[in-house]
């Protein structure tokens, strides 16, 4: 699947599959071979380098009709930006690679400055372009003349839930990259704005809004803001995050619940598309994550054996999916590993704080990490566990060995 030359996944169109990126990291920290990262290296750059980013205005176009990226369709969608930052910032503190650092710098302008709401929380669903309609005129001889219209920009002013859900993780996660706490302030306002906005207490999170909030109950909407309310809860400790998190779970083992195994795509029928049930394999992933994480955060194991209703529906040969099987892949790997938290404590912005936690990831990669961080004035240091047994604090990277988290693992979670 993937494109030695030009990066990518398959042979002609190229979409910009942020996802599948994720689950190449996954396996180089938990490998240490490079040949993941380097194809993560590869693809953002040879996206970053041609047509299909906006040089002028900033921003990635959805894909590109060839396989060297040089034939954009002109649209940008948000869900696209908010995995490409995080993209950029997990390859920025595996490498150091000042120019991965710049380009995820790139990805949140564009997001604040071109499809942001006037409110300064939520963002808008996409950026799209249109021809103008032509000029009629008349030359010197009478005769009818039409000139082209030019591109205009316009954007989607909706707002949806599952892609500001993510904005707001990659926000969470940029602010200690980058030492910028308006980010992590930003990503806040997001879920507050979707939590008391687009939510039903019997359906939990509506799809979009616009103007009010339209269609609730859809699977990704209830478990991608999941996930970033837990992000929000490693970022801050308040409590509410997690609870917020746990009361979407509880409405999708209720409404959701496919007494076959896994997850309907939605909890209600309704119009169109929404007639029919479906058990996705890309809805079901994300699903199976937010369990997990959701099971760490809270401790409880009926969230883990939930992970695992969302895992069994699907025991068919994986190739057809192709590269959309990753979130599924991605799921399962960490089922299958043990968890382990992580404290940074640290500075926002320290050099010190990525060099602990990119030894972390290469060398404890081999657990279901979750890294939770605090900002502090001492100097970085990071703990092994959230138990009294925890190891730590740990100042130096070469001292982060897997020995140390050994002692902690009696069982598999």
């Amino acid at each position: 699947i993937a494109d030695p030359v030009n990066g990518g996944y398959g042979p002609d169109h190229k979409f910009l599959h942020p996802e599948a990126h994720d689950l190449l990291l996954y396996r180089h920290e938990t490998t240490s071979e490079s040949e993941f990262l380097d194809h993560v290296t590869l693809t953002l750059d040879k996206m970053r380098n041609s047509a299909t980013y906006d040089s002028e205005v900033g921003g990635y176009f959805r894909y590109s009709s060839k396989a060297d990226w040089s034939e954009p369709h002109r649209e940008k969608l948000l869900a696209d930006h908010a995995g490409i930052l995080m993209n950029f910032l997990r390859s920025f503190i595996l490498t150091e690679n000042d120019d991965h650092r710049q380009r995820a710098e790139e990805v949140v302008d564009f997001l604040t400055s071109t499809i942001s709401d006037s409110s300064g929380a939520p963002f808008f669903g996409c950026q799209d372009y249109l021809r103008a309609a032509p000029t009629l005129g008349v030359d010197s001889q009478g005769r009818t003349t039409r000139t082209p219209g030019g591109i205009i920009s316009i954007i989607d002013d909706w707002i949806y839930t599952d892609a500001n859900a993510q904005v707001a993780s990659a926000f969470l996660e940029a602010s200690w990259v980058f030492g910028r706490p308006k980010l992590k302030q930003r990503a806040l306002a997001v879920l507050e704005f979707l939590w008391t906005n687009c939510r039903t207490a019997d359906n939990g999170m509506f799809h979009y809004h616009d103007g009010e909030p339209q269609i609730s109950g859809l699977l990704n909407d209830q478990t991608l803001m999941g996930s970033a309310l837990l992000d929000a809860y490693r970022f801050t400790g308040n409590q509410r995050y997690m609870g917020q998190a746990e009361k979407l779970g509880k409405l999708v083992l209720s409404n959701n619940s496919n007494p076959d195994g896994g997850y309907y795509d939605i909890s209600e029928r309704g119009p169109g598309h929404l007639r029919f049930p479906l058990t996705l394999l890309v809805d079901n992933g994300r699903a199976a994550s937010f369990f997990l994480s959701l099971c760490d955060a809270t401790g409880n194991p009926e969230y883990r054996r939930a992970a695992l209703w969302a895992l069994r529906a699907f025991t068919d040969d994986f190739a057809p999916y192709g590269v959309y099987a990753s979130d599924y892949a991605l799921a399962l790997a960490r089922y299958m590993s043990s968890p382990l938290t992580i404290k940074l404590e640290a500075r926002p912005g320290d050099s010190d704080s990525r060099r602990l936690v990119r030894a972390v990831r290469i060398r404890l990669g081999q657990y279901r990490l979750t890294l939770c961080v605090r900002d502090s004035e001492s100097s970085a240091a990071v703990y092994l566990g959230d138990g009294p047994e925890r190891v730590g604090p740990i100042f130096h990277a070469e001292e982060i060995i897997s020995e140390l988290a050994a002692s902690l693992q009696d069982t598999p979670a």
